[in-house]
Protein backbone atom coordinates (compact mmCIF):
# COMPACT_ATOMS: atom_id res chain seq x y z
CA UNK A 1 0.00 0.00 0.00
CA UNK A 2 1.73 3.08 -0.82
CA UNK A 3 0.92 6.48 1.10
CA UNK A 4 -0.55 9.79 -0.57
CA UNK A 5 0.85 12.88 0.62
CA UNK A 6 -1.98 14.68 1.77
CA UNK A 7 -2.75 18.38 0.71
CA UNK A 8 -2.40 20.79 3.95
CA UNK A 9 -2.38 24.39 4.16
CA UNK A 10 1.21 24.24 4.95
CA UNK A 11 2.16 22.42 1.91
CA UNK A 12 4.11 23.49 -1.25
CA UNK A 13 1.70 22.24 -3.41
CA UNK A 14 -1.09 24.45 -1.68
CA UNK A 15 1.14 27.74 -1.70
CA UNK A 16 1.96 26.91 -5.55
CA UNK A 17 -2.09 27.00 -5.84
CA UNK A 18 -2.46 29.57 -3.81
CA UNK A 19 0.19 32.21 -5.22
CA UNK A 20 -1.91 31.93 -8.76
CA UNK A 21 -5.10 33.53 -7.34
CA UNK A 22 -5.73 37.17 -7.89
CA UNK A 23 -8.11 40.07 -7.76
CA UNK A 24 -10.01 40.70 -10.85
CA UNK A 25 -12.50 43.28 -11.81
CA UNK A 26 -15.78 42.63 -11.60
CA UNK A 27 -16.43 42.65 -15.22
CA UNK A 28 -14.24 39.92 -15.53
CA UNK A 29 -15.40 38.05 -12.70
CA UNK A 30 -18.83 37.81 -14.13
CA UNK A 31 -17.54 36.87 -17.74
CA UNK A 32 -15.80 33.61 -15.96
CA UNK A 33 -18.83 32.92 -15.00
CA UNK A 34 -20.63 29.92 -16.82
CA UNK A 35 -22.46 29.69 -19.12
CA UNK A 36 -26.34 30.05 -17.74
CA UNK A 37 -25.77 32.04 -14.78
CA UNK A 38 -27.73 35.13 -14.55
CA UNK A 39 -25.48 38.25 -14.00
CA UNK A 40 -26.87 40.99 -11.35
CA UNK A 41 -27.47 43.59 -14.11
CA UNK A 42 -29.65 41.07 -15.98
CA UNK A 43 -31.66 39.81 -12.71
CA UNK A 44 -34.57 41.92 -13.21
CA UNK A 45 -35.14 41.01 -17.32
CA UNK A 46 -34.82 37.45 -16.09
CA UNK A 47 -37.25 37.54 -12.96
CA UNK A 48 -40.00 39.56 -15.08
CA UNK A 49 -39.39 36.70 -17.81
CA UNK A 50 -40.33 33.82 -15.23
CA UNK A 51 -42.63 35.88 -13.57
CA UNK A 52 -44.29 36.27 -17.10
CA UNK A 53 -45.08 32.48 -17.11
CA UNK A 54 -47.12 32.29 -13.60
CA UNK A 55 -49.84 33.73 -11.90
CA UNK A 56 -48.85 36.50 -9.62
CA UNK A 57 -50.81 37.27 -6.43
CA UNK A 58 -51.16 40.86 -5.94
CA UNK A 59 -49.04 42.12 -2.69
CA UNK A 60 -45.73 40.48 -4.42
CA UNK A 61 -42.80 42.60 -4.01
CA UNK A 62 -41.58 42.03 -7.51
CA UNK A 63 -38.82 44.93 -6.82
CA UNK A 64 -37.07 42.86 -3.81
CA UNK A 65 -36.92 39.37 -6.06
CA UNK A 66 -35.22 41.66 -8.98
CA UNK A 67 -32.96 44.04 -6.57
CA UNK A 68 -30.89 40.64 -4.51
CA UNK A 69 -27.56 41.72 -6.69
CA UNK A 70 -26.15 38.76 -7.00
CA UNK A 71 -24.97 36.48 -9.86
CA UNK A 72 -27.26 33.08 -9.88
CA UNK A 73 -27.84 30.06 -11.85
CA UNK A 74 -31.10 30.74 -14.35
CA UNK A 75 -32.55 27.25 -12.91
CA UNK A 76 -31.81 28.67 -8.99
CA UNK A 77 -33.33 31.93 -9.36
CA UNK A 78 -36.43 30.98 -11.91
CA UNK A 79 -36.88 28.28 -8.74
CA UNK A 80 -36.26 31.55 -5.92
CA UNK A 81 -39.14 33.21 -7.94
CA UNK A 82 -41.59 30.64 -8.53
CA UNK A 83 -41.04 30.20 -4.65
CA UNK A 84 -42.09 33.52 -3.33
CA UNK A 85 -44.96 33.23 -6.04
CA UNK A 86 -45.89 30.06 -4.37
CA UNK A 87 -45.18 31.63 -0.77
CA UNK A 88 -47.40 34.56 -1.86
CA UNK A 89 -50.75 32.20 -3.26
CA UNK A 90 -50.44 30.39 0.23
CA UNK A 91 -50.19 33.14 1.99
CA UNK A 92 -53.35 35.24 0.59
CA UNK A 93 -55.16 32.00 0.94
CA UNK A 94 -54.34 32.29 4.78
CA UNK A 95 -55.15 35.71 5.17
CA UNK A 96 -58.68 34.93 2.91
CA UNK A 97 -59.56 32.36 5.18
CA UNK A 98 -59.10 34.11 8.12
CA UNK A 99 -60.67 37.30 6.84
CA UNK A 100 -63.94 35.29 5.45
CA UNK A 101 -62.62 36.64 1.58
CA UNK A 102 -63.84 33.58 -0.02
CA UNK A 103 -63.28 35.66 -3.78
CA UNK A 104 -58.86 35.52 -2.59
CA UNK A 105 -59.29 32.02 -1.22
CA UNK A 106 -61.00 31.00 -4.26
CA UNK A 107 -58.42 32.65 -6.20
CA UNK A 108 -55.18 31.17 -4.83
CA UNK A 109 -56.58 27.68 -4.83
CA UNK A 110 -57.11 28.57 -8.66
CA UNK A 111 -53.76 29.44 -9.30
CA UNK A 112 -51.82 27.11 -6.93
CA UNK A 113 -54.14 23.91 -9.14
CA UNK A 114 -52.84 25.43 -11.80
CA UNK A 115 -48.87 25.28 -10.49
CA UNK A 116 -49.19 21.93 -12.79
CA UNK A 117 -48.53 23.98 -15.67
CA UNK A 118 -45.94 26.47 -14.42
CA UNK A 119 -42.85 25.94 -16.75
CA UNK A 120 -40.83 26.71 -14.07
CA UNK A 121 -42.09 23.85 -11.99
CA UNK A 122 -42.72 21.30 -14.62
CA UNK A 123 -39.26 21.72 -16.09
CA UNK A 124 -37.22 22.72 -13.70
CA UNK A 125 -38.23 22.01 -10.16
CA UNK A 126 -37.49 18.88 -8.58
CA UNK A 127 -39.79 15.92 -8.03
CA UNK A 128 -40.10 16.83 -4.68
CA UNK A 129 -40.78 20.18 -4.75
CA UNK A 130 -43.36 19.38 -7.13
CA UNK A 131 -44.71 16.71 -4.72
CA UNK A 132 -45.08 19.74 -1.74
CA UNK A 133 -46.76 22.71 -4.16
CA UNK A 134 -48.97 20.17 -5.94
CA UNK A 135 -49.91 18.49 -2.21
CA UNK A 136 -50.61 22.05 -1.31
CA UNK A 137 -52.74 22.67 -4.24
CA UNK A 138 -54.95 19.66 -3.57
CA UNK A 139 -55.13 19.86 -0.03
CA UNK A 140 -56.63 24.08 -0.81
CA UNK A 141 -58.54 22.30 -3.73
CA UNK A 142 -60.33 19.69 -1.12
CA UNK A 143 -60.56 22.18 1.63
CA UNK A 144 -58.23 19.59 3.97
CA UNK A 145 -55.40 20.17 6.14
CA UNK A 146 -52.45 18.43 4.40
CA UNK A 147 -51.97 14.96 6.03
CA UNK A 148 -49.20 15.20 7.87
CA UNK A 149 -50.27 18.22 9.66
CA UNK A 150 -53.78 17.55 10.61
CA UNK A 151 -53.64 19.60 14.03
CA UNK A 152 -52.34 22.35 12.74
CA UNK A 153 -54.94 24.96 11.02
CA UNK A 154 -55.03 24.45 7.33
CA UNK A 155 -52.62 27.54 6.29
CA UNK A 156 -49.74 26.81 8.84
CA UNK A 157 -49.89 23.55 7.13
CA UNK A 158 -49.23 24.46 3.59
CA UNK A 159 -46.67 26.88 4.79
CA UNK A 160 -44.74 24.74 7.15
CA UNK A 161 -44.84 22.04 3.74
CA UNK A 162 -43.37 24.37 1.69
CA UNK A 163 -41.23 26.35 3.55
CA UNK A 164 -43.35 29.70 3.60
CA UNK A 165 -43.01 32.23 6.56
CA UNK A 166 -46.10 31.66 9.06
Amino acid sequence: MGSARPIGLGSEDYRAVAATVREVDQGTWLAALPAGTVAPDDRATAVEATLAELPVPDGLDVEALMATGTANDAHSMELEVTNAVICGWVQQWVDGTASGDTAAVDEATSAMTSSRQWPPLVETASGTMKEFVWDVADAMAAGVPLEQFPSLPQGTGYQRHLGCPE
